[in-house]
């Protein structure tokens, strides 16, 4: 700066240039202060970030760090599982709130908030992000069960079609393995699950067929050893009535492959996992 004279003077210490921390400081206190739904570790990216596994083809299981993340409460059990449900899009807080309660109180806005803050402090902050008046769950490929499970579901189909049924039954019992139970756990029966539930089971099923067929390609019919197995993977992942749905829908090949299924399934059944 040059004075009247034209001199070079120093500039006071009131006109130096803030820092790049402290204008940032001020726009995100500036749009909390506006708007109150901004906050500061939403600048954060998911690029480089440890990765966080989760689990919603049985009980509802979160892995962060490589450590387990105990998720306490109901609510905040039942967010995440919606948010998951709706992952990579972002869910308006309204429609978390009319699904989250029936009736919703008056203090429901101010108690998602709470939850929104529980889930970040489990999940890593970076991962659950404000997107305006909604949040968006970012989750990376492999980092949820169901989506690993419908991609191995759509590799074993390419198998089979390009004639590689060996391959198919390898992929199809790896995407099996990631199912612990029914579909969503324990909001299964929430009304904004029960579609999602009912199409991932139905997902299941098309897996246990295709593996039924794959293994019928291989000659695996007349192996009673194989039969065995073949029932015993039945009755270990299928949740009640889907041995009964799978008779009833191809029932001329489950004959062939395990020949009196209602009979022998109560024997093999509790020697499973043993």
């Amino acid at each position: 700066m040059r004075g009247s004279a034209g001199r070079v003077t120093s500039p006071s210490r009131s006109w130096i240039a803030p820092s790049r921390r402290s204008i940032r400081h001020r726009v995100i206190r500036g749009l909390r202060l506006a708007g109150g739904w901004l906050e500061p570790y939403h600048w954060a990216s998911t690029k480089g970030a440890l990765p966080v596994e989760f689990s919603v083809l049985g009980p509802l299981s979160v892995r962060a760090d490589g450590k387990e993340s105990a998720i306490g409460g109901t609510k905040p059990r039942a967010l995440l599982c919606l948010l998951l449900i709706n992952v990579s899009g972002v869910v308006s807080a309204h429609r978390l709130i009319e699904d989250l309660w029936e009736g919703p109180p008056e203090s429901a806005a101010g108690t998602l908030q709470s939850h929104i803050s529980t889930l970040r402090r489990a999940i890593r902050h970076d991962r659950l992000q404000t997107r305006g008046r909604g949040y968006l769950l970012a989750v990376d490929e492999g980092e949820l069960d169901a989506n690993s499970f419908e991609a191995e579901i759509a590799e074993a189909r390419r198998n089979l079609a390009g004639g590689g049924p060996a391959k198919a039954v390898e992929v199809l019992t790896r995407a099996l393995v990631h199912w612990r139970g029914p579909a969503l756990g324990e909001v299964a029966r929430a009304s904004w699950a029960v579609a999602e539930g009912a199409r991932l089971e139905e997902q299941r099923l098309i897996a246990l067929e295709a593996l039924l067929e794959a293994r019928l390609s291989l000659g695996h019919a007349a192996d009673v050893e194989c039969r065995a197995e073949a029932l015993g993977h039945l009755v270990a992942h299928a949740p009640s009535g889907l041995i009964e749905q799978l008779g009833q829908r191809r029932r001329g090949d489950l004959a062939r492959l395990v020949p009196s299924l209602a009979d022998r399934s109560g024997a093999i059944a509790p020697t499973v996992g043993r």
